[in-house]
């Protein structure tokens, strides 16, 4: 018995075209402001739980945190430069 590949039309070979292509960059939209709130949540439970007691300590938590939350950004940018790239080449 011969394998086959499945079915398959000028839109399934398509990046910009169904639902398929499009989830891992709204995935991506969607961890956003989850982790800028994971972030600012995090800085109010070690101030209120003591764990950072001086400025110091407050100013370190509070650069690692929206650094960690910046590396979320720059992957929903990467993904979304590479979505139009896709677009653009297929589109030529």
């Amino acid at each position: 018995m011969r394998l086959s590949m499945p079915f398959r039309t000028k839109w399934a070979t398509r990046p910009w075209c169904g639902v398929r292509p499009w989830c891992p960059y709204a995935i991506q939209l969607i961890t956003l402001p989850t982790e800028f709130n994971a972030s600012n949540r995090a800085k109010a439970v070690l101030a209120n739980t003591g764990i950072v007691s001086t400025r110091q300590e407050a100013d370190g938590v509070k650069r690692v945190l929206d650094a960690a939350a910046l590396t979320y950004m720059a992957g929903a940018a990467a993904s979304l430069l590479q979505l139009i790239d896709l677009v653009l080449r297929e589109r030529r």
